[in-house]
C-alpha cells in the first residue's frame, strides 16, 4: 500500500471510529445521570452539535469534548477522571481500528 493510500484509509476509518462511539458514550452516560447532573449537561442541540463536530474535526475534538462533558456534568475530580478515561478509550479504539483496517488492506495486497 502506498503512503497516500494508507493515509486515505486512516482518514476514512477515523471518521467512522470517532463520531459514532462519541455519540454512544454521551447517550449511554446521559441515561445514567441524576436529575441534578442532567440539568448541568448539554441540551440536545448542543450534544448533537458536539457529535457533528467530532465527525467534522476528528479525534482531537471528540477527546476534548468528552473531557468537557464529564467535567461539566460531574463538577468533580471524578468527572475529570471519567472524562480522561473515556477519552483514552476512544483514542485506543480509533488507533486500533486504523491499525486493523490498515493490516486488512495490506493482507489483500491493495
Amino acid at each position: 500500500m502506498t503512503d497516500g493510500n494508507l493515509e486515505f484509509v486512516q482518514v476514512i476509518v477515523s471518521l467512522f471510529a470517532t463520531a459514532p462511539p462519541f455519540a454512544a458514550i454521551l447517550r449511554y452516560d446521559e441515561r445514567r445521570l441524576t436529575g441534578e447532573q442532567r440539568s448541568r449537561g448539554w441540551p440536545p442541540s448542543s450534544r448533537d452539535a458536539a457529535v457533528l463536530g467530532s465527525f467534522l474535526f476528528g479525534l482531537p475534538y471528540a477527546l476534548a469534548g468528552l473531557v468537557v462533558y464529564f467535567v461539566r456534568t460531574r463538577w468533580s475530580w471524578r468527572g475529570a477522571l471519567l472524562g480522561l478515561a473515556a477519552a483514552a478509550g476512544l483514542f485506543s479504539l480509533n488507533i486500533g481500528a486504523e491499525l486493523a483496517v490498515g493490516a486488512l488492506v495490506d493482507s489483500f495486497g491493495l
